[in-house]
Formats: structure tokens, sequence, C-alpha cells
């Protein structure tokens, strides 16, 4: 039976658009139409992110004895803390015509009109 959805599916999908991502994040960051609060907003989160994974490290919160899981979990938590909340953040408190926008003009360059 082929697999049709569920989580494995769902990350997937996140990895296929992880690239169209960075482009909005980029193309928000320096449209000067999106206040600087809202940056502000991701710096800090990106703050907060970096003193947590920094906890995770400092106080051995690892799970090294699972096997596979075990070695790949700092990255795991570096990634999903300092990278994606606060890009996931940003993303959420622009203004949603300008990301509509962006977002519109990446597919169309991803799909060459």
């Amino acid at each position: 039976m082929i697999f049709t959805g569920g989580p494995g599916l769902k990350i997937a999908r996140l990895l296929y658009h992880m690239p169209n991502f960075a482009r909005l994040f980029r193309a928000l960051w320096i449209d000067s139409r999106v206040p600087i609060h809202h940056k502000a907003a991701a710096v800090l989160a990106g703050f907060v992110a970096l003193l947590i994974s920094a906890a995770y490290f400092v106080w051995k919160m690892d799970a090294d004895f699972v096997p596979v899981v075990g070695k790949f979990d700092d990255i795991l938590v570096a990634a999903g803390l300092v990278i994606l909340l606060p890009g996931w953040l940003f993303l959420r408190v622009a203004p949603k015509e300008i990301l509509a926008e962006h977002v519109a003009e990446i597919d169309s360059r991803r799909r060459g009109n």
C-alpha cells in the first residue's frame, strides 16, 4: 500500500518547501513596508530560542542513549529552536497583504512564469 498521509508526509512537504520559506523570509526581511517591530519580534524570538538551546546543551538533556535519534537530537534542537521558531513567528506577524504578495511572486518564479 502506498503511504498517503500522516506526519511523515507533512515533514516531507516542509522540507521540500524550505527553500521557498527562506526566500519568503528574506523578501519580507528586506521589504521596507514590514514594520520594524515585526522584525524585532523575530530577533527577540531568536534570542530566546538561543538561550533555550544553550540551556539544553549546558544541562545535558541528551537522548544519546536512543539509537539513531540520539545522534541527531542536537541538530534537531538547534534547527527547531534557533531557525524555525523565529522564522515561523516572523511569518505569522508579517502583514498579510505583503506576505501574500511575496508568496505569489515566489510561486510565479518557481513555476517559471
